[in-house]
């Protein structure tokens, strides 16, 4: 009897040991299964996630559209009141925009025009050696320009108006020698091509500070003033040309009045033995 009973209770004892087995083992299979469907799920999302990056870098960029009329039609009376009003707004802002930069740039322009203007007056003194030479400016240009294209002729200096005025400074501590010469403006003819009907320089008058009338000389090197100046000392000369009335046909003619510094020998030998 004690044998049977104690059979009995181990029989239990094994029973209740692989029940509890059997339900732990069950347990670890649910675990596994869930840590399995966690891992898929982790996967999947990550998965997910990747695919939609590279979709969202594989997008282009969508392309502003312009507006249509269709596109103008859709909007409410309401809205297309707002929409024309911000068009108009901006319209007026990249007036009033585009008008500044105009007149910025008109002005600087002015300024720039002006200043040259202003920078050619002071080029009207001119330089040779140590002698400033300055031409009283006039409407043409530069004041030493001699224009008798179609010009009246004369019988007499007192007729004549225009004048041109040149004045002569010595700027250095030594006597200087200059001469005063009219010669022809080569250049000016060049350009006008006039060879062929340019006026002979026989016709052609002049006088100095309203002295005696001389007619000028065929060679256009020979002046028409010889002077010199002491140190600092300067000179001024008005003169006239103009066309004798011997002259039948319409006159024409371009000249220069040039002022040169002359060094002669006595000038040269003083200058040696300075240095």
């Amino acid at each position: 009897m004690e044998k049977e009973g104690k059979n009995k209770k181990t029989k239990t004892l094994e029973k209740n040991v692989s029940k509890t087995i059997d339900t732990k083992s069950d347990t670890i299979k649910e675990t596994d299964i869930k840590v399995h469907e966690n891992k898929k799920n982790v996967n999947s999302t990550f998965k997910k996630k990747i695919v939609t990056a590279s979709k969202e870098k594989r997008k282009p960029k969508r392309k502003k559209k312009k507006l249509t009329q269709a596109d103008i039609k859709k909007y409410p009376k309401n809205e297309l009141n707002n929409v024309i009003l911000k068009i108009k707004t901006n319209e007026v802002k990249y007036t009033i925009f585009s008008t500044l930069i105009i007149l910025s740039i008109f002005i600087i322009i002015a300024y720039t025009i002006f200043s040259s203007v202003q920078e050619h007056i002071s080029h009207n003194i001119l330089k040779s050696g140590n002698l400033y030479i300055e031409f009283a400016e006039k409407e043409t240009g530069l004041g030493n320009i001699i224009d008798l294209v179609d010009a009246k002729t004369y019988s007499d200096s007192n007729e004549v108006l225009e004048t041109y005025k040149v004045t002569i400074t010595n700027d250095s501590k030594e006597k200087r020698k200059y001469q005063v010469l009219i010669e022809d403006d080569t250049e000016m003819i060049e350009i006008d091509n006039c060879s062929d009907i340019f006026l002979d320089r026989s016709y052609l008058r002049y006088n100095v500070n309203n002295g005696a009338t001389m007619t000028l000389n065929q060679d256009d090197k020979s002046p028409i003033i010889n002077g010199a100046l002491k140190e600092k000392e300067k000179v001024t000369y008005t003169i006239k040309v103009w066309v004798s009335n011997t002259y039948l046909e319409n006159p024409h003619y371009h000249g220069k009045i040039v002022v040169k510094q002359v060094t002669d020998k006595e000038d040269i030998k003083k200058i040696i033995l300075e240095k």
